[in-house]
C-alpha cells in the first residue's frame, strides 16, 4: 500500500478491508466521507490489525496540474513557506491538503494549505529535511520560478467543527501555517468565541506568525495563545516550557479568561502536527 503523511490526512493508504477486522486509531468520520465508512475504508497508518487481514488499495487517480513557484520563504531554522502560482485558480477550505510534485506521480508529497492562500496563490509550510528528495529543492530561494505538478485541494481536516463551543487549537511545527488558517475560519464564524492555541516547537527561533497570533489576540478578546518549547530552560510570556504533553493534564487551567466558565466537556480540539504529539493529545 502506498501512504504518505502518516497521521491520516492525505488518504494515500485509503483501503478497503475486504476480510478480516482492523481497530482505527482515529475517529474515521472526521476523515472519511459516510460513503466509504459504509463501504469499510480505513486509513492504514492510522489503524492496528486485530485479526489476519485482506486489504484492497483504494488508490485514486490524480489529476495534475502545472504551478510555478512564486517566493520561497524562510519562517524559521527548519521551516520554509513556499508560494506557488497554479495555472489555475484552485479553490480550498482551511484544513485542506494538495499534493505536490516535480514530475506528475513521482516523488509526490501532500501539504496542508497555509493561512495567507487564496484562489490564485496556493501557500504551504515545508518543513526542511537535509535527506530528503523533495524538501531541500522546495527551501531554496533558487526554486523561484520552477514549475512543478499539484493536485486539487481535497480533505475534510476541521471541518466538523460545529463552532458552538470554546476551541482548542494544537499545532507543531509547520502545523501552524493551517492550524491559523482553521483558527481564522472560526473566529471570522464567531468573533467572540472561546480560542486557545498552542504551536509546539524547538526554541525561541523556531516561531514565526508571530504578528499575526499578536493581531489575533488584539482583535478577538477570546483568543490566546502559547508557545510550548521543548529545548528552552525558562519561559516568558506566552510561552511553556517544555514539551507540550507535559501539559496536557492541566492543558484548560492555561486558558486565562476564566470569565467564560468553560467546561471540559465543552472544548472542540483540532490537532496539526507530527504523529507522536497527536496520538499523545488524542489519549
Amino acid at each position: 500500500l502506498s501512504y504518505n503523511c502518516q497521521v491520516g490526512s492525505c488518504k494515500s493508504c485509503l483501503c478497503r478491508v475486504v476480510s478480516g477486522e482492523v481497530r482505527s486509531l482515529v475517529d474515521l468520520g472526521y476523515l472519511l466521507s459516510a460513503e466509504e465508512i459504509a463501504a469499510g475504508h480505513v486509513l492504514a497508518c492510522q489503524c492496528l490489525p486485530q485479526s489476519d487481514l485482506t486489504l484492497m488499495s483504494a488508490a485514486v487517480a490524480t489529476n495534475w496540474a502545472p504551478a510555478q513557484i512564486k517566493q520561497a520563504t524562510p519562517l524559521s531554522s527548519r521551516v520554509w513557506r513556499i508560494t506557488l502560482s497554479p495555472e489555475q485558480a484552485m479553490p480550498f477550505l482551511p484544513g485542506q491538503f494538495l499534493q505536490l510534485c516535480h514530475q506528475p506521480g513521482t516523488d509526490v508529497r501532500s501539504y496542508s494549505v497555509s493561512w495567507p492562500s487564496n484562489a490564485r496563490e496556493i501557500v504551504v509550510d515545508v518543513t526542511l529535511r537535509k535527506q530528503g528528495r523533495v524538501s531541500p529543492l522546495l527551501c531554496d530561494r533558487g526554486s523561484v520560478g520552477r514549475t512543478l505538478w499539484v493536485s486539487g485541494c481535497s480533505g475534510r481536516f476541521g471541518q466538523a467543527d460545529d463552532g458552538k463551543g470554546p476551541l482548542l487549537a494544537i499545532a507543531s511545527g509547520s502545523g501552524l501555517g493551517t492550524t491559523l488558517g482553521l483558527v481564522r475560519a472560526a473566529l471570522a464564524r464567531n468573533p467572540y468565541r472561546a480560542v486557545m492555541l498552542v504551536h509546539a516547537i524547538r526554541k525561541r527561533q523556531d516561531k514565526f506568525d508571530v504578528a499575526e497570533l499578536q493581531r489575533l489576540q488584539q482583535q478577538h478578546e477570546g483568543f490566546h495563545y502559547f508557545h510550548a518549547l521543548s529545548q528552552e530552560n525558562d519561559g516568558k510570556q506566552h510561552e511553556l516550557v517544555g514539551r507540550f504533553t507535559s501539559w496536557l493534564e492541566e492543558w484548560r487551567s492555561l486558558y486565562p479568561y476564566q470569565k467564560y466558565g468553560l467546561e471540559a466537556r465543552d472544548w472542540r480540539a483540532v490537532i496539526c502536527g507530527n504523529s507522536g504529539l497527536a496520538q499523545a493529545c488524542q489519549q
